[in-house]
C-alpha cells in the first residue's frame, strides 16, 4: 500500500479499513485536508481488472455527456 500512496505523493496519512467486503479490500486514506478510498481488486474474482477501469471510463464519459 505504501508504494501506491507514494505514487500519488501522499506521505502524511492515516489508513482505516472500510466495511467488511467479502471480495475486495477497501480502505479510507485520510490526509490533513483530503480523503481517498483505496480498493484492492480481488483478481481471483475479477480476472481482468483493466476491464473494470474501462467500464468506469465509459460510464464516466456517458454521464459527462448526458448528465453534466
Amino acid at each position: 500500500m505504501l508504494e501506491i500512496l507514494q505514487q500519488y505523493n501522499i506521505t502524511d496519512y492515516s489508513i482505516q479499513a472500510l466495511g467488511n467486503g467479502l471480495i475486495n479490500g477497501t480502505w479510507l486514506v485520510s490526509t490533513f485536508d483530503k480523503k481517498y478510498v483505496l480498493q484492492k481488486i480481488n483478481t481471483n474474482v475479477f480476472k481482468s481488472p483493466a476491464d473494470i477501469a474501462f467500464n468506469i471510463d465509459l460510464v464516466s464519459h456517458y454521464l459527462q455527456k448526458h448528465h453534466p
